[in-house]
């Protein structure tokens, strides 16, 4: 929650520094009309920062920096599953492909992996090939599959 309002500050914060620089080479182009102010593809250049950032809001929200990731780390998540030792715990924080690893949970063939930890919630991925993973005790866990036994979850 803090990670999107600070992307929405920082959007907000490079809206308004756009808008202020345009309406000021507009304010020249109208006072001071030379063709060193306009020039062709200066409209693409005015153009780019709202389509770079509309274009990554737009990545982020579908989840194709996750799935990229994710695809990117697949095997060295999978061999972390399987090098995970029966027993529950702390585990070193370490990184495994491209997700730092904090904590990590096993029951049976499950294996839940902390990858995220936020101020207000906890989440990360779980590996679970029989299934939707069982909830953790007394905590609200949310589960999203992704693929081939893994999830996605999250703790509020």
């Amino acid at each position: 929650m803090f990670a999107v309002l600070l992307w929405a500050f920082a959007v907000l914060f490079l809206a308004v520094f756009w808008v202020g620089r345009l309406l000021l080479v507009l304010h020249w182009r109208i006072a001071v009309p030379q063709k060193s102010v306009w020039r062709k593809g200066t409209m693409l250049l005015w153009l780019l920062l709202p389509l770079l950032i509309a274009a990554s809001f737009g990545l982020a929200r579908n989840g194709a920096f996750f799935r990229a990731r994710f695809a990117l780390s697949r095997p060295a998540l999978e061999r972390f599953v399987q090098a995970a030792p029966e027993t529950s715990g702390p585990a070193e924080k370490r990184w495994v492909g491209l997700f730092e690893m904090r904590v990590k949970e096993r029951q049976g063939d499950t294996v839940w992996m902390i990858t995220g930890h936020g101020f207000v919630e906890v989440g990360g991925l779980v590996w679970s090939p029989d299934g939707e993973p069982p909830k953790l005790a007394e905590h609200a866990d949310e589960y999203s599959p992704i693929e081939g036994g893994w999830w996605k979850w999250r703790r509020d």
